[in-house]
């Protein structure tokens, strides 16, 4: 698909949306059942990936959201390059996409835990 210059202001709703896929890819993450691949999972039964595999998740993650980036920029006829800013921004993502499920985790946690407490 190719852009042309009047049409480059799609391209804050594009960037949006590839910010968007990172965030959603690494939240996916946290939930898919790794386990129906045991070679990436620390043990029988856990749902886990292994560190290292976690990682190369999350670093394919923001090398995707790069990519996206640059080819994006060189379909609206500019050079694909990719700024500080832009590589901000994903790193930012990945990190929401990182944190957020942990953090809502926790929470959930927190309010079965008060409940017990509350139910004694």
């Amino acid at each position: 698909m190719t852009f042309n210059a009047s049409s480059s202001h799609l391209t804050g709703i594009i960037e949006a949306l590839i910010l968007l896929i990172i965030v959603l890819l690494l939240w996916g993450g946290h939930f898919f059942p790794w386990h129906i691949i045991p070679a990436l999972v620390e043990s029988t039964g856990k749902r886990e990936l292994k560190r290292l595999w976690a990682y190369v998740y999350g670093v394919g993650c923001i090398w995707l959201g790069a990519v996206a980036y640059a080819e994006m920029h060189r379909a609206i006829g500019l050079e694909p390059v990719l700024t500080v800013g832009n590589l901000t921004c994903i790193i930012i993502a990945a990190a929401v996409g990182t944190i957020l499920p942990r953090l809502v985790k926790r929470i959930r946690d927190w309010q079965v835990k008060l409940s017990e407490t509350n139910h004694e």
